[in-house]
């Protein structure tokens, strides 16, 4: 059994894995780094799936230059969420 601030990890009760989770994301840089992960996944899949970049090319600037400003902006949401926790 792996244990976590008291927490099982292994066990048969899901209350307690996402008492872990919600710890983990517990402050405002790690939901910050969180919400951008999601925004680039659901941006790459808009940029495969859909035609309009295809058909509108300022659309198509626009959406593949965002995919490398929010990389660049998570990867400093999650530096400061490396820094604020390991002063604590």
């Amino acid at each position: 059994m792996i244990e976590y601030n008291g927490i099982e990890m292994r066990s048969s009760n899901p209350t307690k894995h996402f008492s872990y989770i919600r710890e983990m994301f517990n402050d405002l840089p790690t939901r910050a780094a969180a919400a951008v992960l999601i925004l680039i996944i659901v941006l790459v899949i808009f940029n495969i799936v859909s035609d309009i970049p295809s058909q509108h090319p300022l659309i198509a600037i626009f959406t593949f230059s965002l995919v490398p400003i929010l990389f660049i902006l998570g990867g400093i949401f999650f530096t400061m969420a490396i820094l604020k926790n390991r002063c604590k």
